[in-house]
């Protein structure tokens, strides 16, 4: 541990809505100072971040290997085809639940919307209405990521549901539940100030829709605005 490490709060990248231009805690964020420092890998940004993943890959396998031998884990023993099968079941669980298949469609309406945002008779002019269509379009898939996380937090391998992760108010599973509805409250705001006699009948579906997700959100995920976000809602603690 550096000397630094103690200004940085723990795992606060976690339950972020990754916009780090607009967040207050960038200087007490882990990988907001190590991308801040980071030299690019290449002179095309497409190049760069396709490198940048590789080399997070890379040393994130290095890590596991090294914890895997501390503790004496055979990592090898893990590529069993009994194993991968529970884990492409996992998946297909997840990706099969309605309110996460709602959500990514939520996320393609908005973007087949936003690429076709001056037939919504907008000022195009005003800031805030510059700001709102930023919130909508930052938010348009990260909402469908973070319940997918979150209902992956509550599928085991066999396929069953893990009551305990869901009656956790700690567990990432709620954690991540808790982030998507930030979102989806948000995204909510963000289209209601938008909307005008001329748009409504695009508009309101996408803000019924959010409503639906965010009312199965919460049926599902009930505890979930009990999370306790390091940081964000700690802010007497660690400011």
């Amino acid at each position: 541990m550096s000397p630094d490490d103690d200004q940085f709060i723990s795992s606060i990248y976690n339950y972020c809505d990754r916009w780090c231009e607009r967040c207050e805690f960038t200087p007490r964020c882990r990988v907001f100072a190590d991308e801040s420092t980071r030299e690019p890998l290449s002179d095309d940004p497409m190049e760069d971040a396709i490198l940048t993943v590789a080399q997070s890959f890379a040393e994130a396998l290095h890590l596991l290997k090294d914890n895997a031998a501390k503790f004496g884990i055979d990592l090898d023993a893990a590529n069993d085809p009994k194993l991968e099968k529970a884990i492409e079941r996992q998946r297909e669980i997840v990706d099969a639940t309605v309110l996460v298949r709602t959500a990514k469609d939520y996320g393609f309406a908005s973007l087949s919307l936003l690429e076709n945002a001056e037939t919504l008779g907008l000022d195009v002019d005003d800031l805030l209405t510059e700001d709102m269509l930023s919130m909508v379009g930052w938010y348009q898939f990260f909402i469908g990521a973070k319940l997918h996380r979150a209902y992956h937090g509550i599928v085991d391998l066999d396929g069953d549901e893990d009551v305990d992760a869901l009656r956790d108010p700690g567990s990432d599973a709620n954690g991540s539940a808790k982030v998507a509805q930030i979102a989806i409250d948000n995204s909510v705001l963000a289209w209601t100030y938008l909307l005008n006699d001329r748009n409504a009948d695009v508009i309101k579906p996408l803000i019924e829709t959010l409503g639906t997700i965010r009312s199965q959100t919460e049926t599902k995920f009930p505890i979930a605005r009990e999370f306790v976000r390091p940081g964000f809602d700690e802010i007497q603690t660690v400011m």
